[in-house]
C-alpha cells in the first residue's frame, strides 16, 4: 500500500515539474482608446446620401471578439472586428488586433476594409503610420483632429486617400471620412461619387 502511495507521489510531482517547462503566454488586450473607434452601441445604423440624392442605410453589427494563441512567440491576441453593411454596394470591416504578430510590443494594429480594399495602420498609441498598398494602389492617410459634414462636425477622424498620380481603381474607394464613435461619415467611391453622412433625427 506505501508503495502505490509512493507511486502517485511521484507522478504528481513529475506532473508539476512538466507544467513548469511550459512557456508563459504573454496576453494582449485591445485598449479602450483603440476601442473606441468601434461604432458605439447605440448607433446600430445610419443613413447616407450620395450626390444624386440616393440614401442608404448603414447597419451596424455588434463587435466580435476572437482571440488567437502564437505558439511561436508565445502570446495570445486579442482581435475584434465589426463588420458594416450599406444597402447599395460592398459592406466594410473594422479589425483592431492587440499586439503586431511580428511586433509583439505594438500596442495595437488597425485595419479598415471597404469595398474589397485594405487599408492598414499600426504603432504604439494607435496613431496611423502608413497605409498599405493594394493592387498597386498607393493611399495616404491621416488622422484630422475635425471633420464636418452636413453640418455636423466629428472629432477624431481617419482620413484615407488614393494617391493622384494613380489609375482610378476598379473597384474601391478613392477616398474615405472613418469618424471615431461615429464609423464611416463620407467616402468616394470610383468615378466621382461622394457619399455624405445624413446627421441623427
Amino acid at each position: 500500500m506505501k508503495n502505490k502511495y509512493l507511486i502517485v507521489i511521484a507522478l504528481l510531482a513529475v506532473l508539476a515539474s512538466c507544467k513548469k517547462d511550459e512557456p508563459e503566454v504573454t496576453k494582449y488586450y485591445v485598449g479602450d482608446e483603440a476601442k473606441s473607434w468601434l461604432v458605439d452601441d447605440c448607433k446600430k445604423e445610419y443613413f447616407m446620401r450620395d450626390e444624386n440624392g440616393i440614401e442608404q442605410g448603414v447597419y451596424v453589427l455588434e463587435p466580435a471578439v476572437e482571440y488567437t494563441k502564437d505558439t511561436t512567440l508565445g502570446v495570445l491576441r486579442e482581435r475584434i472586428a465589426q463588420y458594416s453593411y450599406p444597402d447599395i454596394g460592398d459592406g466594410f470591416g473594422v479589425y483592431i488586433t492587440a499586439g503586431k504578430s511580428n511586433k509583439p510590443n505594438v500596442d495595437e494594429s488597425f485595419a479598415i476594409i471597404f469595398n474589397r480594399c485594405y487599408f492598414s495602420f499600426d504603432g504604439n498609441g494607435f496613431r496611423p503610420i502608413a497605409s498599405e498598398p493594394r493592387r498597386e494602389i498607393e493611399y495616404t492617410a491621416e488622422l484630422l483632429d475635425a471633420f464636418e459634414v452636413n453640418g455636423v462636425t466629428y472629432p477624431n477622424v481617419l482620413h484615407i486617400q488614393q494617391v493622384e498620380s494613380k489609375a482610378l481603381s476598379n473597384r474601391g474607394p478613392i477616398e474615405i471620412y472613418y469618424a471615431k464613435h461615429y464609423g464611416m461619415i463620407q467616402y468616394t467611391i470610383a468615378y466621382g461619387i461622394t457619399y455624405f453622412r445624413l446627421p441623427a433625427e
